[in-house]
């Protein structure tokens, strides 16, 4: 199939950074992440765009440009220096989500005399055909494997029927989607990688879903520190030692018991695990308020003396 094979960009999922792939060093243990020092941030100038102008008058069908313009004033917002390259992201994720799949972007920004950062952009789109959805394929990467799950299970979880104008929005989400559906079901190193195959003739896209699905994973040791004995016993029916892991358990904890957690309680400080060699994840859950600055630095520097 060689040049005609292309692969989309897949964004990653917020929750793969609570998987960490060696055990917690011992001093990262003795306070709660939000209690040890944080590097200073720096901050890029900021980017103040004044006005978008498009090149054409009449946007593509399915294109808001109100919209548009605020999401690019949003990526602007989030990227710092490379705010350039942002901009040019969101115009072709318009077009794209609109069934262009080959557009491409030309953006040219100008200073104003309004101030330093303050910019005008002028956006020129080369769309290219508008493309519909021909088909979808799941299958595993395993040579000569089979899907943990139902092919039809998982593409039900793709919000894009044949025959329509293609979204790459849409897929995007499916691939999220399925990803969640694995992970809660233990597959927490599972990825979905689409590719896709134009049939120029008839303007319609086939796309490949190759899923490395990897092993499954069980709780190993639970720790969880500073929570009252009761909630603790709760937490423990949620997930256990020797479930299937399932991280959404624990959030749907925090959730359902947010008025009566300590007011600090974040997942963010809790800590998952694999233990090498096994299909085990040890999970560190840390309900601990902060000590007073003066004795919060006292453990850490111990630690590494």
């Amino acid at each position: 199939m060689g040049r005609r094979w292309q692969f989309l960009a897949v964004l990653a999922t917020a929750a793969g950074s609570l998987f960490l792939l060696c055990p917690v060093p011992a001093q990262a243990q003795k306070l709660p992440r939000r209690c040890l020092p944080q590097p200073t941030a720096t901050h890029p100038p900021r980017i103040l765009i004044d006005q978008v102008t498009f090149d054409r008058t009449d946007l593509p069908a399915g294109i808001d440009e109100t919209e548009l313009v605020a999401s690019i004033q949003e990526r602007v917002s989030q990227a710092g220096s490379d705010w350039l390259p942002a901009v040019r992201r969101a115009v072709r994720d318009a077009w794209q989500d609109s069934g262009y799949f080959r557009a491409v972007p030309t953006i040219k920004a100008r200073a104003t005399g309004a101030g330093a950062g303050h910019v005008t952009l002028t956006i020129h789109v080369d769309p290219g055909p508008r493309y519909r959805l021909s088909n979808i394929q799941i299958q595993t990467t395993d040579p000569g494997g089979k899907l943990v799950f139902a092919e039809e299970t998982l593409r039900s979880l793709i919000p894009l029927n044949y025959g329509e104008t293609m979204n790459a929005g849409k897929i995007r989400e499916g691939l999220r989607a399925i990803e969640k559906y694995y992970g809660t079901r233990g597959y927490i190193d599972m990825t979905a990688t689409p590719g896709f195959h134009i049939h120029a003739k008839n303007d319609t896209i086939s796309i490949y879903v190759f899923v490395d699905q990897r092993k499954q994973y069980h709780v190993g040791r639970m720790t969880i520190l500073g929570l009252d004995p009761s909630l603790e016993s709760l937490l423990k029916t949620k997930l256990a030692p020797g479930d299937i892991f399932n991280w959404d358990h624990v959030l749907d904890f925090y959730q359902s018991q947010q008025s009566v957690l300590p007011p600090h309680a974040s997942p963010e400080d809790d800590q998952v695990y694999r233990v090498p060699k096994t299909d085990k994840v040890d999970v560190w859950l840390d309900f601990r308020a902060c000590p007073a600055q003066s004795q919060a630095k006292s453990p850490l520097s111990a630690g590494l003396h």
